[in-house]
């Protein structure tokens, strides 16, 4: 500001005393920072990556040419014999659409390069054709008329220029990141004084006028700028004007390897914190980098190994597997997964290798533990099979040995049910009462013993038999179960209820079994019992439905419900209750077959539930 000071200083007080000098002298400092301008562009042309400085260098350059002709043509130089306000103020115009298109037009090429002397051509060639045509009369409008004042070309054209500096303000204010701040700051507060001074030119109807000396004065100011923002600037720091994509570049790389120093932090967290080990190597299969896991596992520090070649560290390892398929990983770029028993460190290893331009990348884990595990599983496997196979061939026998079994045990008791009914039928008065008696006795336990050995078969076959799983409706099993034990017990009446819509997946044939001996355990143990009830239904336990079978009759002791559902336990003696302890145990084991379980409640004397869930 010290120099406007004093540009200021002289201007001022010239333009009441001798306004042709205050005005030449107003002119030679537009055109000087005009020159200026240009210089600092072209000679760094070189450094530059767009084109915003050259254009308005060049442009700059042919605006100072013009404004050099309208000094000499003004009114009282008497350069231009009969030139006067009327050619001044055409040479004036000119100038002005130039500068005012330098700052509409240079922005656009922020991010564009121009060809310098290509564009230094034309801008003179332009600059010396307006001259031309100025100079040659009749073809540029009239902008000032003797006596009259300025045209309305003239006045068009001011205003012409404020909008062109307006369009510049909005380009720059697009493209300000390709700016410093301070010469951006400059360069808006410059268009926004030569807009003032356009306003002021727009309205002066003398030359020598007030109006026409604040316009000069608003210029000069506008060019101050220019000179702050371009020339003082560019050269005091000229990094932050005419290397500003340099700079701009170095500050992005700066940030670029900030970000990266950072991302690798980032990974060597979390490369330190896996439970894996790693290591990567480069294409020499030198070691770049090592984990803590992996110098753990190797027994090796990572200062012993980071830059070494890998081969040359463990050279136990050339020729073995890690050796091939690391070196195929590299040449197919193919990730390779292996496990392998390395003999120097006693261990077993599972491997993920995965290849990239620049080397492999390797993950490891000991396994050596679960490999001992495996084995121990396979041969245990082994055995359990071997076992299997021996129980296959035990059950095999076993069922050859029931079958004879049964089959020679139903002959004689066959025989002897038959002799004691030819006896009933053929001596019933001739033989003595008692020993008819003894008959009787002998065909009942003999039917008894029949029934007992098909319980028992039917039992020993029940894990065997395979199940067919299918939609079962245990509610319409549930009564057709209770009718038949209606009809079989036709002197007693029984109240059955069940509920509707009881249905489940499972083997149908198997769960008949358990209804027919829960329901039958429900006739039985209600025998005794003057108003007998019998329900099935279900509710919610734990989150799954349970089934249950609920009676009022003899019930049972709870600190003997551990014996419930072994086979030939019974807690109600057979000259109470007959039965041969082998219904609940066959309910029991059809019940785990389908993945349920089974339990109950009871009181004596007061009835017994049994749940079940499938």
């Amino acid at each position: 500001m010290v120099l406007f000071a004093v540009v200021l200083a002289i201007l001022a007080p010239l333009g009441r005393s001798n306004y042709l000098l205050f005005h030449a002298l107003a002119e030679f400092f537009s055109v000087v920072v005009a020159c200026s301008i240009f210089v600092v562009a072209w000679n760094s042309r070189r450094f530059q990556n767009n084109g915003f400085w050259l254009l308005l260098g060049c442009i700059s350059l042919s605006a100072a040419v013009l404004d050099l002709f309208h000094t000499m043509a003004y009114k009282g130089m008497g350069v231009f014999p009969g030139g006067g306000a009327p050619l001044a103020t055409q040479f004036w115009i000119a100038a002005r659409y130039l500068q005012a298109g330098a700052f509409l037009l240079a922005p656009l090429y922020v991010r564009r390069t121009l060809a310098p002397r290509l564009t230094f051509v034309g801008c003179v060639a332009l600059a010396l054709a307006l001259v031309a045509v100025i100079l040659s009369g009749g073809i540029f409008p009239d902008c000032y008329i003797e006596g009259e004042g300025i045209t309305p070309f003239k006045k068009f054209s001011e205003y012409l220029f404020i909008a062109m500096y307006l369009g510049a303000l909005a380009l720059l204010q697009r493209r300000r990141e390709a700016f410093d701040p301070a010469v951006l700051r400059l360069l808006r507060m410059s268009i926004v004084t030569f807009v003032l001074s356009g306003l002021a030119f727009s309205a002066y109807a003398d030359v020598f006028g007030y109006t026409n000396q604040a316009g000069h004065l608003l210029k000069v100011l506008g060019c101050y700028f220019l000179y702050r923002g371009v020339i003082a600037i560019g050269l005091t720091n000229p990094y932050n004007l005419l290397f500003r994509e340099l700079k701009l570049k170095e500050e992005a790389l700066v940030s670029e390897r900030n970000e990266l120093r950072e991302s690798r932090e980032r990974t060597d967290r979390v490369l330190e914190s896996m439970y894996e080990s790693f290591f990567s190597v480069d294409r020499e299969w030198r070691l770049t980098y090592v984990n803590s896991q992996a110098s753990r596992l190797l027994t090796r520090s990572r200062e012993e190994l980071l830059g070494k070649v890998m081969w040359e560290e463990f050279p136990e390892a050339v020729g073995s597997v890690f050796y091939n398929e690391y070196h195929e990983a590299l040449a197919l770029q193919q990730v390779r997964v292996f496990e392998e028993y390395y003999s120097p460190l006693d261990a077993w290893f599972e491997v993920h290798a995965y290849p990239s331009p620049d080397g492999l990348s390797v993950f490891f884990n000991d396994v050596t533990e679960r490999k001992r595990i495996h084995e121990e599983i396979e041969l245990l496997n082994t055995d359990l099979a071997a076992r299997a196979a021996e129980l296959e061939v035990l059950n095999g026998d076993l069922e050859a040995f029931n079958s004879s079994v049964s089959h020679d045990l139903r002959g004689p008791i066959t025989n002897i049910c038959g002799q004691c009914q030819v006896i009933l039928e053929l001596f019933p008065h001739k033989a003595d009462a008692e020993v008819l008696d003894f008959v009787r006795g002998i065909l009942d336990e003999s039917w008894r013993m029949n029934d007992l050995i098909n319980t028992l078969l039917d039992f020993s076959r029940l894990g065997r038999v395979e199940m067919k799983r299918e939609p079962v409706d245990l509610s319409s099993l549930a009564q057709e179960i209770a009718a038949a034990q209606a009809a079989r017990f036709p002197e007693r009446s029984v109240r059955f209820a069940a509920d509707e819509g009881l249905t489940t997946t499972g083997d149908p044939g198997l769960l008949r079994i358990v209804l027919e001996n829960l329901l039958g355990n429900a006739w039985k143990y209600t025998g005794k019992t003057a108003d007998a009830a019998v329900r099935f239904g279900v509710l919610e336990t734990e989150g799954r439905r349970a089934f249950y079978v609920r009676d009022n009759g003899a019930g049972f002791d709870m600190t003997r419900a551990g014996n419930l559902f072994a086979p030939f336990k019974r807690l109600h003696a057979s000259s109470e209750f007959e039965g041969f302890g082998i219904g609940l145990a066959t309910v029991h084991r059809i019940v785990t077959r389908h993945g349920g379980r089974i339990w109950a409640e009871g009181e004596p004397g007061r009835g017994a539930t049994f749940y079940f869930t499938l």
